[in-house]
């Protein structure tokens, strides 16, 4: 009966001393940032929020205030780059690089990769220019990210990237013609 007490009081002593959950910074001091796709990379998470001003976009934090701030404002404007149809459906990293759909304009889709820094973030390819499918759910495999994509010729099928914009290829249409596969789920096994 002594362990048993003794071990619901080092288990109460534990969940009483941890920490309550604080704010780290008001990201839209007028609203809601729909902060969103959290993604950790090179010590620092990664994720999608609206300021209230530019829309959605890129942002990082280090877990400081300071250090949360927006990697670079893409699409300027208060529509942002990912506010259309949901463009952002989350992240991939390959070689210390972080991979994601931007809803470039009112049509055009395209790959985007960043180091994490404003100079360090940009256009990997133009995906599709003519609907607004997203890229989405990445999965690294062999040095590669694999991911599905519409682009406006071939439906949403995989696709495949190395980090270059010659190496960001359709791997195959499964679907021939405008129908699509839809590859979702993608995982490495």
């Amino acid at each position: 009966m002594r362990k048993q007490l003794f071990s619901l009081l080092i288990l109460f002593s534990i969940t009483t001393q941890a920490q309550i959950p604080t704010l780290l910074k008001d990201i839209n001091p007028s609203g809601n940032s729909k902060s969103r796709f959290f993604r950790e990379l090179k010590g620092k998470t990664f994720f999608i929020a609206d300021n209230g001003v530019n829309g959605d976009e890129l942002w990082v934090t280090d877990g400081t205030n300071l250090g949360t701030k927006m990697v670079k404002d893409i699409n300027p404007g208060s529509a942002g780059s990912g506010a259309l149809n949901g463009a952002y459906r989350g992240f991939g990293v390959l070689n210390d690089k972080l991979f994601f759909a931007v809803q470039s304009n009112a049509s055009t889709r395209s790959m985007w990769v960043t180091d994490g820094t404003q100079a360090g973030t940009v256009k990997l390819k133009d995906i599709n220019t003519q609907s607004m499918m997203p890229t989405y759910h990445f999965v690294e495999m062999n040095n590669k990210l694999f991911f599905g994509a519409d682009d406006g010729i071939n439906g949403g099928e995989l696709w495949v990237t190395d980090g270059t914009a010659n190496g960001t290829v359709l791997v195959k249409d499964i679907h021939p013609g405008i129908s699509s596969s839809y590859p979702d789920g993608l995982t490495v096994f």
